[in-house]
């Protein structure tokens, strides 16, 4: 499980996790090298010790994998922290935070669970080929990060595209089944979104990336990026809305629209 977590106003540093905090022994803190990031550990180390039972971390350092900072890279180092127990005392903070995240985003799954378990869904078998179709898309764009092309990685993991489009159908499917039910949700309970939100989440999305001739801002404002936009807000606060429920909290409007202010 993978999570980006704040530890300072508009510094986000990316945290990997792999196992759970039921581990008897303490967790393992892998911090990369140059040229690096928290991914370098995540496909062969992390999985090997949390096979094991211990809990793993890994974190990307300021303008590495998808922490912040990547228009400032060369402006930080291990020393842009005043010393050993600065860097410790921000890792634990992003530790804290993101087990705080990690527990509210569990519970929040498992309402939506109950929920569409309960829902009585039927879609065409087209939907999910296109859910499929968006995870095999991210999946290239992930590789592409760490310098890998899709036919390598298949040519590595020793399975063909079909079959890699077959492991992410129960995924898209269940994905599907979420969407469908929080979009009867949004409808039903007369959700919106303005103009305002998706402004700044726009603006949040653009500061994460090096983006000095402002060209990932104009992608995000076309018709299309802002519909997109939109529904993951309205679907943001679908979410918020059914947890104040499961909680018996009485969801207001202000409570259910700030969830579209939340960092991406």
């Amino acid at each position: 499980m993978d999570q980006t977590v704040s530890v300072e106003p508009l510094e986000r540093l990316e945290l990997l996790r792999s196992g759970d905090d039921s581990s008897e022994h303490a967790p393992i803190l892998f911090l990369h090298g140059a040229f690096a990031g928290a991914w370098c550990w995540a496909e062969q180390f992390m999985p090997y010790f949390a096979e094991r039972g211990l809990d793993c971390y890994a974190v990307s350092l300021r303008g590495h994998g998808g922490s912040a900072g990547r228009e400032r890279l060369t402006w930080h180092s291990l020393g842009d922290y005043v010393d050993l127990l600065d860097l410790r005392i921000k890792v634990r903070k992003s530790l804290a935070e993101g087990a705080a995240k990690e527990a509210e985003a569990e519970y929040a799954d498992q309402v939506i669970g109950k929920l569409v378990e309960q829902a009585k869904i039927q879609f065409p078998p087209m939907l999910t080929d296109q859910e499929i179709d968006d995870l095999m898309h991210d999946l290239i764009h992930q590789l592409e990060a760490r310098d890998l092309s899709l036919e390598q990685y298949l040519k590595l993991e020793d399975k063909t595209e079909a079959k890699q489009r077959d492991e992410f159908r129960e995924r898209a499917d269940r994905r599907v089944r979420r969407a469908l039910v929080l979009g009867k949700l949004v409808e039903l309970e007369k959700l919106e979104v303005g103009e305002v939100l998706i402004e700044e989440r726009i603006g949040q999305m653009a500061r994460t990336v090096q983006d000095p001739e402002g060209s990932v801002r104009r992608a995000l404002s076309t018709d299309s990026a802002k519909r997109r936009i939109r529904n993951e807000l309205l679907f943001e606060q679908a979410v918020t809305f059914l947890v104040a429920v499961a909680k018996g909290e009485e969801p207001t409007p202000a409570t259910v629209s700030s969830a579209g202010l939340a960092q991406p």
